[in-house]
């Protein structure tokens, strides 16, 4: 799994460039379908959110220009929990994953809340 997130780190950060478009809180990238990021973790996507854990001091850079670059971190998805998000919006996904329980650090295996 650590090659995959870092893989997707790698093509998030490209993705602004390259599809001449921008990320933010909320954004999601994956597979639509049932297709795992890697064999066996049950996560088909990430869903960019701001920290949990760090305050704006890790999280902001603030450019001699006066442009900050906002740090995002990226919660790994279930399909259903993708699908909830599509329905509800990322703001209901994340109060349900902080509802119960779930954080920004990666945890296979952890509860898919996509169907409670």
């Amino acid at each position: 799994m650590k090659m995959t997130l870092l893989f997707l780190m790698k093509e998030l950060m490209m993705l602004p460039h390259a599809g001449e478009t921008w990320l933010g809180v909320g954004h999601t990238y994956g597979h639509e379908e049932d297709e795992e990021l890697a064999p066996g973790i049950g996560f088909n996507s990430v869903m960019l959110a701001s920290s949990m854990e760090l305050s704006d001091d890790f999280t902001q850079i603030s450019l001699e220009n006066n442009d900050v670059i906002d740090m995002y971190t990226l919660i790994p998805l279930y399909k259903e929990e993708l699908e909830f998000k599509k329905r509800y919006g990322a703001n209901k996904l994340l109060e349900k994953l902080d509802r119960f329980g779930i954080g920004e650090i990666v945890k296979v295996g952890r509860k898919n809340v996509g169907n409670i």
